[in-house]
Order: structure tokens, then C-alpha cells, then sequence
């Protein structure tokens, strides 16, 4: 029963480890895109096809993990 108890501790460990690593790496992103994208497009609006086109990458990235909030 201690080795079970221990691995299911390592176990949980880890997960969390994962995730923390995981909104570290979206945040990252988050930030280098928010930060190209003012630097890039500051007094440009983006045209109807591009703010489309972006807002389908953010779905991609973010869709199948949205559906979790663990992993956000």
C-alpha cells in the first residue's frame, strides 16, 4: 500500500508539474504574440480576413484544451 501511495503522489506531482509548465509555455505565447502584434500593427487595424484568420489559429491552440479547465 506504500508504493501505491507514493507513486500516486510522484503521479500528481508530475501533473502538476505539467501544467505549471504548460501555462508557462501560453503565456509565453500569449505574450510574444500580443507583443509582436502591437508592435507590428499598432496603428493598423487588421482587415475582416485577417482578424479571422487569427481568431481560427487562437481556436486551434486553444480548443481542445478549453474544453478542461485543468489545463488553462
Amino acid at each position: 500500500m506504500a508504493g501505491l501511495a507514493a507513486y500516486s503522489i510522484r503521479v500528481a506531482d508530475e501533473q502538476r508539474k505539467t501544467r505549471t509548465a504548460l501555462h508557462l509555455a501560453r503565456s509565453a505565447v500569449d505574450k510574444f504574440l500580443v507583443e509582436a502584434g502591437i508592435a507590428k500593427l499598432r496603428d493598423m487595424p487588421l482587415p475582416p480576413p485577417a482578424q479571422a484568420s487569427l481568431l481560427r489559429a487562437a481556436l486551434e491552440f486553444y480548443g481542445p484544451a478549453s474544453e478542461d479547465p485543468t489545463t488553462l
